[in-house]
């Protein structure tokens, strides 16, 4: 058995019998499951254990920042043209500078007049490569970076809401799960 005692303003986690520190003046706050958080970040107010608004806001504003990149893990799915239903990876920074790179690619093929002709290509989840006119491609990658810019805008405004808490009731009404595409 554990204990929490306290001696002027002062706080003690002790795991033997507090009979010498009582002797001396230490009470006991808090003994058993009380004395020992599952959160190693709570600290005893007023009789009770309670994890800082500043911590959870931290933890609240990681999950958010994993929420993110699972939804990027992902990938996009196209729900047009011939990549219709074909998932593309965006699982990393590679991956994120050879869209870039294909788009920029197929934004010259256009302006210099090719844009109806086939050559855009992508290789898809599935480990499976598909061609279309660099048109098609660039539609795909335009429609990829508005999906993008959502997953970021839906990130951005839980980020705002959570730096916006001022309670834990406030933060934990926060639901990191909504409004993603």
């Amino acid at each position: 058995m554990s204990f929490l005692i306290e001696k002027d303003g002062e706080q003690q986690f002790i795991g033997h019998d507090p009979a010498k520190y009582v002797e001396q003046g230490w009470a006991i706050v808090g003994e058993g499951d009380e004395a020992r958080p599952d959160d190693p970040e709570a600290e005893w107010v007023d009789g009770e254990w309670l994890v800082p608004l500043a911590v959870l806001k931290e933890r609240k504003q990681r999950a958010v920042m994993d929420r993110l990149a699972e939804a990027f893990a992902v990938g996009f799915t196209p729900e047009q043209g011939p990549m219709k239903g074909h998932t593309l990876q965006v699982r990393d920074q590679d991956d994120k500078t050879n869209w870039l790179t294909s788009q920029a690619a197929y934004s010259s093929a256009i302006a210099a007049g090719a844009g109806e002709l086939p050559g855009a290509t992508f290789r898809t989840a599935a480990n499976r490569t598909i061609g279309c006119t660099f048109e098609e491609g660039h539609a795909t990658l335009l429609d990829m970076a508005a999906w993008g810019q959502t997953l970021m805008g839906c990130s951005w405004r839980l980020k705002d809401a959570v730096v916006a808490a001022t309670t834990i009731d406030e933060l934990d009404a926060i639901d990191i799960e909504e409004g993603w595409p």
